[in-house]
């Protein structure tokens, strides 16, 4: 992702992360990436349905529509171990989630169950 910031940078190119975040962790690295360039014009797309159960202690804050880079250390989250304990636990009896119809009903390969 930084050596296509800095290409964009080099060619007066803006670049916008249209990206499926899924997680605090996914999100979260992708804002910091974007936070070292003058080439991003747009953040990207979170879905606060989708982090609000997510396995951080504190979850996302998205006021006024805007989601801050935390200056907490590290990426700015703490995990929440026993959630990913318990998810981990989801995934061995009910294997992958997915929020496509066409996956849940078999439609689309994930991964196996059993």
């Amino acid at each position: 992702m930084k050596k296509i910031l800095g290409m964009c940078e080099a060619a007066g190119l803006a670049f916008v992360n249209h990206a499926f975040n899924i997680t605090t962790v996914n999100m979260t690295s992708h804002m910091h990436v974007m936070a070292t360039s003058s080439a991003c014009i747009l953040a990207l797309q979170g879905h606060p349905d989708y982090l609000a159960d997510d396995y951080v202690t504190v979850p996302t804050d998205y006021s006024g529509g805007k989601i801050r880079i935390s200056d907490c250390p590290g990426l700015g989250f703490e995990i929440d171990r026993d959630k990913v304990k318990a998810f981990h636990q989801a995934f061995l009896r009910e294997g992958q989630a997915v929020s496509y119809a066409s996956a849940a009903a078999g439609l689309i390969g994930t991964i196996p169950r059993d």
